[in-house]
């Protein structure tokens, strides 16, 4: 209500009249209707992505796409062979059949009696198998994120032709420094 109270006597303006009633919703109503929009949006996102999940689960589980995994695989160490070249590959492949056979070894040996010391030797060697894994990966990936600069291959030849200069003293002493910032396994 207008306040009279701020012009004693006289009438209340009608632009003053015209707020004291309510026209259309309320703010409350408004909110609530808001909210029910985006809580249906949010459910229609979740069945979408239950259809496509759906979907992707009946793609895999296809005859034609079991039947064509060989081709994808082939596609995939194709592109390996590209980004790593062919030694890396090589390399890798030899790395991976060594783990299996020492897996399958680790498998049949352990709980035997008498044999703890080669289970013991075999768990030693898998860990470090990992671990050589574990770090030729991040290798190659920094590799991949940092292009090789032809400046910094040019120090590279400098800095290895400086260091075949130095005197046999001076080189052991390098090559113990090398040692000694290697990481130990």
């Amino acid at each position: 209500m207008y306040p009279h109270y701020i012009f004693p006597g006289l009438p209340a303006p009608l632009t003053i009249k015209a707020f004291d009633y309510e026209y259309g919703l309320s703010l409350e109503t408004l909110a609530s209707l808001f909210d029910q929009q985006i809580e249906t949006k949010i459910q229609d996102a979740a069945a979408a992505a239950a259809r496509a999940e759906a979907a992707l689960a009946a793609i895999h589980g296809s005859f034609m796409w079991r039947v064509t995994r060989p081709i994808r695989w082939a596609e995939q160490q194709v592109e390996q062979l590209q980004e790593d070249g062919v030694s890396t590959r090589v390399v890798a492949f030899v790395e991976k059949m060594h783990r299996l056979l020492v897996r399958q070894v680790l498998a049949r040996v352990t709980g035997r009696r008498g044999l703890s010391r080669v289970q013991r030797y075999l768990e030693k060697v898998s860990h470090q198998q990992a671990l050589v894994v574990a770090q030729r990966q991040a290798l190659l990936a920094e590799q991949r994120k940092i292009p090789l600069d032809p400046a910094i291959i040019q120090q590279a030849y400098q800095t290895r032709e400086r260091i075949e200069t130095l005197s046999p003293e001076a080189q052991e002493i390098y090559q113990r420094l090398q040692n000694s910032r290697a990481p130990r396994s």
